[in-house]
């Protein structure tokens, strides 16, 4: 992720937040794991709610996921509209 968020950098003027949820993926039942991506969803779409009242328009986000980072990335779009684009993998 370090090496992924150094290389965007170079080639876009802007910030990077990376998300690590790793405690919330780590369980043994899948189902629990796949469930989390809600729960952390929810939590990246507040942080998006805080950016757009410092002055950052949804239409300036691209959320990127690998896995069930996608998830992630869309649940947190659905909560805040606008989101410019959504790049899975």
């Amino acid at each position: 992720m370090s090496d992924m968020k150094d290389a965007i950098l170079k080639r876009v003027d802007g910030n990077v937040f990376l998300t690590d949820w790793g405690d919330g993926a780590k369980e043994a039942n899948y189902y629990q794991v796949a469930g989390n991506t809600r729960v952390v969803g929810a939590e990246v779409a507040r942080l998006l709610e805080h950016l757009e009242h410092l002055g950052t328009p949804p239409s300036n986000v691209h959320l990127l996921g690998h896995s069930l980072g996608s998830q992630i990335s869309s649940y947190a779009a659905k909560e805040r509209p606008g989101i410019s684009r959504i790049t899975g993998k």
